[in-house]
């Protein structure tokens, strides 16, 4: 009688990822190579929430990202009409994807539709960069949209993957406890990874006249900030204060406000090198050879950080407190009636609280367990 063999059979792990603006293509690049590496099926979708080829097409140039099966192309402009549209549409295509995980990042309105749509199907949600909170989180109207998004996606997620000890705590006050888990920041695994190549690939620096640490890097794009006449005044009188050149890559967002307000001229007749949104490669040249960084992302702060660099957060909170705390950063207002931007270097950093450069690692790592579970 011949014997019966077991055949063990794998079956094929399949993810959908969704992004949707800028910060979301550096995140992905790292899980991407890192899922590819594990031999986990990913189809990338495109909400097209940041639709303009300098915030979105060049990524796909530049970096190693898998090209999307999908791509939305949105003709909504609304908060609630772009979720609404992006919502619709996930619901279409996870529907005929049947993935076994949805992985989300960060806090914009892609990221909510995300979670909401794989939810609704039953399908797991992981977030990377879960937690992530403001200190000051009242009244609920003057909360920034950003902070709604992602407070609500952490209690429609599975799997949490934290950048800091920080994101943790404040689940942990919210009553979210289970699948936790600390993986370090996956900005930093990208910066680390791209920015030796950035220096020898990008042209950003000759092309432009600057010499290293002889200038300052500045970006602004937030409503509070620049969507008023009073605020693109603001930000002139910021600008005047910097005695010395500012490289300004100017959000789609900042200059529609200047037009608006016709202070696009003044701006122009100040020190500033006025440039549009950068490539990732000559974002990261023109972070690592700066002298400081004034901005209200809180993607460039942490690049700042990542390079050494002392930054001035301009901005009513900040989500990520260790920079300050470690010494690294000052947060502004731009209505201040002065600015002080005397102090450009500080201590050197023991121990980086966003981790060692392995979160994409990590993470997948996480999601496999999970699965094998």
């Amino acid at each position: 009688m011949r014997g019966v063999g077991i055949i063990e059979v794998k079956l094929r792990v399949k993810v959908c990822t969704i992004v949707g603006n800028r910060p979301q293509f550096m995140k992905e690049v790292v899980v991407a190579q890192e899922l590819k590496a594990q031999g986990i099926e990913e189809v990338l979708i495109h909400t097209g929430q940041h639709y303009d080829t300098d915030m979105s097409d060049v990524f796909f140039k530049d970096l190693p990202l898998p090209i999307p099966r999908y791509h939305f192309s949105l003709r909504h402009k609304t908060q609630n009409t772009v979720t609404g549209e992006i919502l619709i549409k996930l619901d279409e295509f996870l529907s005929k994807e049947k993935p076994d995980f949805v992985i989300v990042y960060g806090d914009t309105n892609s990221t909510l539709a995300g979670a909401l749509a794989a939810v609704k199907l039953r399908i797991p949600v992981v977030h990377v960069e879960a937690g992530c909170r403001l200190a000051n989180r009242s009244p609920v109207t003057k909360v920034p949209s950003e902070e709604i998004n992602r407070t609500l996606v952490s209690h429609m997620t599975t799997l949490h993957c934290c950048c800091t000890q920080n994101e943790i705590e404040n689940l942990k006050k919210e009553g979210i406890v289970q699948n936790v888990y600390l993986t370090g920041d996956t900005m930093l695994d990208a910066f680390q990874q791209f920015s030796l190549f950035a220096s020898q690939k990008s042209t950003v620096l000759p092309d432009h006249h600057l010499s290293p640490e002889h200038y300052v890097l500045m970006t602004f794009h937030r409503a509070e900030n620049i969507d008023s006449e009073e605020g693109c005044r603001n930000l002139i009188r910021l600008i005047e204060s910097i005695g010395m050149p500012i490289v300004f890559p100017i959000h789609p967002r900042t200059e529609k406000s200047f037009r608006k307000h016709h202070l696009l001229n003044v701006l122009n007749g100040t020190n500033v090198l006025l440039l549009p949104p950068l490539a990732y490669l000559d974002t990261l040249a023109l972070v690592n050879d700066c002298c400081f960084v004034v901005t209200d992302s809180g993607g460039l702060q942490r690049e700042a950080f990542f390079a050494n660099k002392y930054s001035y957060f301009f901005y009513f909170d900040d989500c990520w407190p260790q920079i300050a705390e470690c010494g690294w950063q000052t947060r502004c207002n731009l209505s201040d009636t002065t600015f002080d931007f005397s102090k450009t270097w500080s201590s050197v950093i023991s121990e980086n609280p966003f981790g060692d450069g392995h979160a994409a690692q990590k993470i997948v790592s996480l999601l496999k367990q999970t699965i094998d579970a």
